[in-house]
């Protein structure tokens, strides 16, 4: 299990290299043809299949040789490694290098409403809602659980592709 940590490693600091790169260069969601917001997403994909691969390729189960349960546990770790790499980068990135983060979106979001003729007590009240939504630990919760849920979706179909038990003679 030692490379699925590895790889949950390297897919996780990589991920958290772009969503800093985004922020740092202003990239916009719809940047890429709109692939810049779900990159994350790719990478741990990507990060996944090779760590798949190379647990397949291990001597452990017999090189070239590995069961659907050995892939799937192994790119479930992969991503929740990753994903608890995710959630620290949300903690430094929303605490130390982006702390103005929620007020730039409750200004954002009262500049918004009030083009749209809103008045001052439901602004305020979606405001206070966003705010309490929107917080350090909320965010980096969210971070991890999509990543996990999503890697471990991503888990099972690569496993499953990827899976290759030796023949039984025992007939």
């Amino acid at each position: 299990m030692k490379l699925a940590v590895q790889f949950g490693l390297f897919t996780g600091i990589a991920s958290s290299l772009w969503m800093y790169l985004k922020y740092a260069y202003s990239i916009s969601n719809l940047a890429f043809g709109g692939v810049a917001a779900y990159l994350p997403y790719l990478i741990l994909f990507l990060g996944i299949g090779i760590g798949i691969y190379f647990r397949r390729h291990s001597v452990e189960f017999g090189s070239g040789f590995l069961s659907f349960k050995e892939g799937a546990r192994a790119g479930v770790v992969i991503s929740s490694i990753a994903g608890l790499t995710l959630a620290t980068y949300a903690m430094v990135h929303f605490l130390a290098v982006h702390p103005d983060y929620l007020q730039e979106a409750s200004d954002s979001l009262r500049v918004a409403m009030e083009k749209d003729n809103k008045d001052a007590a439901e602004i305020e009240q979606v405001i206070a809602q966003m705010k309490s939504a929107k917080s350090v630990g909320k965010l980096m919760f969210g971070s991890f659980t999509v990543t996990l849920i999503i890697g471990m979706v991503g888990s099972f179909i690569i496993a499953a592709l990827l899976k290759n038990e030796p023949v039984s003679s025992v007939k």
